[in-house]
């Protein structure tokens, strides 16, 4: 009786480290996920201002060649 409930309890221990490994193995996948998903998002809010940058700046040219191209016609319609 007292060797059967030994191996039993060590079956049982067994059973519960083998669980956790694999509560351990789990947690090291979540980890690493969530990491390169910190990772990934950082590069895409770097891209998003990359991006709102060149637009800023396409968007002052644009005003800019608006500008110039009023201040053309101007000129043409005095010189007419």
């Amino acid at each position: 009786v007292y060797n059967t409930a030994i191996d039993q309890l060590e079956t049982m221990i067994a059973a519960v480290r083998a669980a956790a490994n694999g509560v351990h193995t789990g947690s090291d996948e979540i980890r690493a996920a969530s990491e390169d998903l910190a990772l990934r998002n950082e590069q895409q809010a770097a891209s998003l201002e990359e991006t709102a940058s060149s637009i800023a700046a396409v968007t002052t040219l644009t005003r800019q060649s608006a500008d110039n191209a009023k201040g053309a016609k101007e000129a043409i319609e005095q010189t007419h």
